[in-house]
């Protein structure tokens, strides 16, 4: 298996924690005055959260690949390579931080070969 981001190769162990929980279908319930209950649906394209996990015992990632992956915040649309699926993506910026990372062994100067475990938040688009 192969993972890529914005043409960043990611550890093959990563994986998505929430991938399937979107199901295409947005709605809201209301009460008319007289006590009905009413049904609004919608089917949806996008913006199904996708949280891109690797922890300390499986798919940990190198500082150096920490920061490709920074580097790509605020680009814009990016291509998510995940299996044998793609997914159109942006960073999920109104759930700060979109980066949610830390070091396997904290020390004040990381160096690129260093690991880090953590959470990329994406939202499909």
């Amino acid at each position: 298996m192969s993972i890529g981001l914005g043409g960043v190769s990611l550890p093959d162990d990563m994986w998505i924690e929430n991938r399937f929980a979107e199901h295409g279908v947005a709605g809201t319930f209301r009460r008319t005055i007289g006590g009905r209950l009413l049904r609004y649906e919608t089917t949806t394209t996008g913006g199904a959260p996708l949280d891109l996990v690797c922890s300390e015992n499986m798919g940990p990632m190198t500082v150096s690949t920490y920061r490709a992956v920074a580097a790509l915040v605020g680009t814009g649309v990016l291509t998510l390579e995940y299996e044998s699926e793609t997914y159109s993506v942006v960073f999920r910026s109104d759930d700060p931080p979109v980066l949610d990372f830390e070091l396997l062994v904290p020390r004040p100067n990381a160096e690129d070969d260093d690991l880090v475990h953590g959470v990329i938040k994406l939202i499909t688009v």
